[in-house]
């Protein structure tokens, strides 16, 4: 039936499926969500002991510090959720290219979520300088990252994940009460 297609297709987005001292290991293969110009942003998904959670790498020349923040939005429904990125961020180098990664937290709720959601734009906000970059999340690209999110959902036994629930991180639509909104560059 379908769910054994699924399984097929989604094992072929899957670098890491195991088990590891009881905690499931899934890591997906970097999916490319943005190209601008010459630059790109990849994103995969993956667990570890601590949870569910996303990696972003991008060779904009734009380095991803501890705190900036990651919004994905949604085309039906227009609500936005945040993600704080955790880490100290990171460059590898590719080639003479330098790539910035930086990595945040998921759970359960939000994963599905995103696997429910059309990804229409992303923003990328610097916490420093108050900076947002919006970005557009072509047609393709948009079911193509639903779809990985889906089967990266799908492939999770729950009862193997640990699940660390995030706090409110819908965002409030614009104009209502505490919306700030930094400015685009």
């Amino acid at each position: 039936g379908t769910s054994i297609l699924l399984a097929q297709n989604c094992e072929s987005i899957l670098d890491e499926n195991k088990v590891v001292s009881g905690i499931q290991i899934v890591k997906t293969a970097p999916y490319t969500l943005v190209v601008k110009g010459d630059f790109s942003y990849n994103i995969n998904f993956f667990t570890d002991e601590t949870g569910v959670a996303a990696k972003v790498t991008t060779n904009s020349g734009d380095n991803i510090n501890f705190g900036d923040q990651i919004i994905f939005q949604d085309l039906a429904s227009n609500v936005q959720r945040i993600y704080k990125f955790s880490e100290p961020g990171e460059v590898i180098k590719i080639g003479s290219i330098p790539y910035f990664q930086n990595i945040f937290r998921l759970d359960l709720d939000n994963l599905n979520w995103l696997a429910q959601s059309q990804i229409n734009y992303v923003y990328l906000i610097n916490t420093a300088l108050r900076e947002r970059r919006r970005m557009t999340v072509n047609e393709g690209r948009k079911n193509e990252f639903k779809k990985i999110a889906n089967c990266f959902y799908n492939i999770l036994d729950k009862n193997k994940v640990k699940n660390t629930a995030l706090s409110n991180n819908i965002v409030p639509t614009a104009g209502s009460p505490g919306a700030s909104t930094p400015k685009d560059k």
